[in-house]
């Protein structure tokens, strides 16, 4: 276990880390300065947790060991992001990784505004840029079999990386993530539930076909088509569900009496007087 003098010590040369460079782009950490020494020792211990997560084929195991190990660079992760200068730090980007893998949403996030922010180069062994990976790895996430993003997650990686180049068929691959987990809270809707968006579900179904189309635009082949079809007739029924609730029902005629015929009354036949 780390000792307290230890993590404060990671901490500070964390912040520290940076060396002066005339090129443009982050700076390289001095290998001769004590951050240097300590970024050294923390890139050897990450090389040997990435041969042993290389030995493990279990995904469920892999992100057990993952959350274990993310503990020894928490310190050094801390001070990265008090740092004002920008410095190239490949801690920094596998942990964003990594907490994308365990589902925590909220450091990946934190880690990854720092990758951009300070223009980080992907490490070698990448071969996306880092937009790409910040954008697609939540993508995934949301369209796998066990997602574990929510749908306010997924908008903020999209909106973080908006600015950022990157091919059209990740792009989509986000777009079709955010609008399948509206379409998912659409089929899910409940009128009665305290956090029923405004609009209903109408909104929501409307939202999603937005989502999917710019998906669509951007990716012909990114396997929205079916489920666009399947909106538009959501939508059509519950266009015509709610005209049929808003129109008044013609109140049903009373059946008809007949009128009872009245009775002729028998004529009165003047009697005949017999002669006598």
């Amino acid at each position: 276990m780390t000792s307290p003098a230890r993590r404060h010590m990671q901490q500070a040369l964390a912040r520290q880390a940076a060396a002066p460079t005339a090129r443009p782009g982050p700076s390289e950490i001095a290998e001769d300065s004590d951050a240097g020494r300590e970024y050294r020792l923390l890139l050897v211990a990450m090389g040997e947790d990435l041969r042993q997560l290389q030995s493990i084929q279990s995904i469920t195991r892999k992100v057990e060991v993952k959350t274990a190990m993310m503990g020894q660079y928490a310190d050094w992760l801390e001070g990265a992001q008090q740092r004002p200068e920008a410095v190239q730090d490949d801690i920094v980007f596998h942990c964003m990784v990594w907490a994308m893998d365990i589902g925590d949403w909220e450091q990946a996030f934190d880690l990854a505004n720092l990758v951009l922010l300070h223009e980080m180069a992907s490490p070698v062994q990448f071969n996306r840029t880092p937009a790409a990976i910040i954008a697609e790895l939540p993508a995934n996430n949301a369209l796998g079999p066990k997602p574990t993003i929510s749908l306010d997650w997924l908008k903020a990686f999209r909106d973080l990386t908006a600015d950022q180049d990157m091919h059209d068929q990740i792009r989509a691959k986000v777009q079709k993530a955010i609008g399948l987990a509206l379409k998912a809270q659409a089929d899910a809707f409940d009128p009665d539930a305290e956090s029923a968006p405004a609009g209903g579900k109408a909104a929501l179904i409307a939202a999603a076909t937005e989502e999917l189309t710019k998906a669509l635009h951007l990716d012909q082949h990114c396997g929205v088509k079916v489920t666009l079809a399947q909106l538009s007739r959501a939508a059509v029924a519950l266009k015509e569900e709610k005209t049929q609730c808003a129109t008044p029902s013609k109140p049903s005629a009373a059946p008809s009496q007949a009128r009872p015929t009245p009775s002729r009354k028998p004529s009165k036949t003047p009697s005949t007087r017999s002669k006598s």
